[in-house]
């Protein structure tokens, strides 16, 4: 019901069918479908008074491909050997790398900065 009510709250016809195709191609949360259907609308609110079939539309940034993602992820996991995840927004996202201890915490730090572990 969530992503019914963003779809609905876009006044045009063609913008309520890219976000639908956006929102199944890359399984958006309602979340992440309501910051989209806001760049639409303030898209559409900035255009100016040219007809839309002469003004090309704004495309909706996509995510990374789920299957990249998850390869992404598999490679994270088995190069630092720490449970990886990356969470998506459009073109923007957040990586999160799980740690079990203190010395893991500071493993995985001396791995990604590339500086020596502290004994």
């Amino acid at each position: 019901m969530g992503h019914g009510r963003v779809l609905l709250s876009l006044p045009d016809s063609e913008d309520v069918k890219a976000l639908r195709d956006e929102i199944v191609a890359n399984n958006l949360s309602v979340r992440q479908a309501e910051r989209l259907a806001k760049q639409v609308k303030e898209a559409g609110a900035s255009k100016s008074a040219v007809s839309s079939q002469t003004a090309p539309r704004k495309k909706i940034q996509a995510a990374i491909p789920d299957s990249y993602c998850q390869t992404l992820t598999v490679e994270l996991t088995r190069c630092l050997d720490s449970k990886t995840a990356i969470a998506q927004n459009g073109a923007r996202g957040k990586l999160e790398i799980e740690y079990y201890s203190l010395d893991d915490l500071e493993r995985l730090v001396s791995l990604i900065t590339k500086t020596p572990t502290v004994a």
